[in-house]
């Protein structure tokens, strides 16, 4: 209900900028001209992550005053870690964990403007876009078991190396005879990896509110091909003798195929200067 407010709220304060403007004077810059560059972000007010995303970049390069190029850069890079120097120096066995993600794409376009050299501007427009995800983790661990010839617990490192992936343990109790019983569920498909292609026909409206500054908004529909990479998994017991429990430990995952077809809308305000 929350996100549907805020979501209601950007859409009202996108259609009240064309107000807005009309308010200002003459001397206020129009749309831009041949050989004049854009460069926007999103703008959210009502975001809980931050009012500004540099997530996705979006450029314009201006050939006359109705056709424009684009390109959108998207990026996003994910560090969770956990080190040694994490703990205190006396501490014998120190479990780490180590998970990357970096993802990369690239959207070149083209827009066509309907009202050139107006405050308002509506286009319409198609893009190409390519993004690349790349994903790994490494986790270190050791098992406590006790040792009967020893009188004592030992414990053994195992390592887990997944690439293409990272590593979610799902944890819980659920009722069995008036009986509580904890379960522990491992997969191995969290920030999985993977390279899309898509085709996008655009619809937006630029909005002139200053010089050298304007706000917009997106929408459109578009198809996505996803390629799911494969998932290779290797753990290393060093408590593990057993050939078939260690040929087990390594196993890979197969590349999987998707596909998406649909209208989709930008839902923050597309802050921009020009030059």
């Amino acid at each position: 209900m929350e996100t549907k407010i805020k979501r209601l709220l950007i859409l009202g304060f996108s259609l009240l900028i064309p107000f807005l403007t009309f308010s200002q004077t003459d001397s206020i810059s129009k749309s831009p001209t041949a050989k004049d560059f854009m460069i926007e972000i999103n703008f959210n007010p009502f975001g809980d992550d931050g009012i500004f995303s540099f997530e996705n970049l979006q450029t314009k390069y201006w050939i006359n005053n109705k056709t424009a190029l684009r390109l959108g850069l998207q990026f996003d890079y994910n560090n969770n870690s956990t080190t040694e120097d994490d703990y205190k120096s006396d501490e014998v066995y120190k479990p780490t964990v180590s998970e990357k993600s970096f993802l990369l794409g690239f959207k070149p376009g083209i827009e066509f403007r309907i009202l050139p050299n107006s405050r308002i501007s509506p286009y319409w427009g198609f893009e190409f876009s390519y993004i690349n995800k790349s994903s790994s983790s490494e986790y270190v661990e050791y098992d406590r078991e006790y040792d009967y010839d020893i009188q004592d617990y030992v414990y053994n490192k195992v390592e887990t190396n997944v690439d293409g992936a990272w590593r979610e343990i799902e944890t819980g109790y659920y009722n069995f005879n008036n009986g509580y019983y904890y379960y522990s569920n491992t997969s191995y498909g969290k920030e999985r990896a993977y390279s899309s292609y898509g085709l996008n026909l655009l619809l937006g409206t630029d909005v002139f509110v200053y010089k050298n500054l304007y706000m917009g908004f997106e929408i459109g529909i578009g198809y996505e091909l996803i390629k799911y990479k494969q998932i290779k998994l290797e753990i290393n017991d060093s408590g593990e003798t057993d050939p078939v429990e260690i040929e087990e430990n390594n196993s890979t995952y197969p590349s999987s195929k998707t596909s998406d077809f649909g209208f989709y809308y930008n839902n923050s305000i597309r802050l921009g200067v020009y030059f």
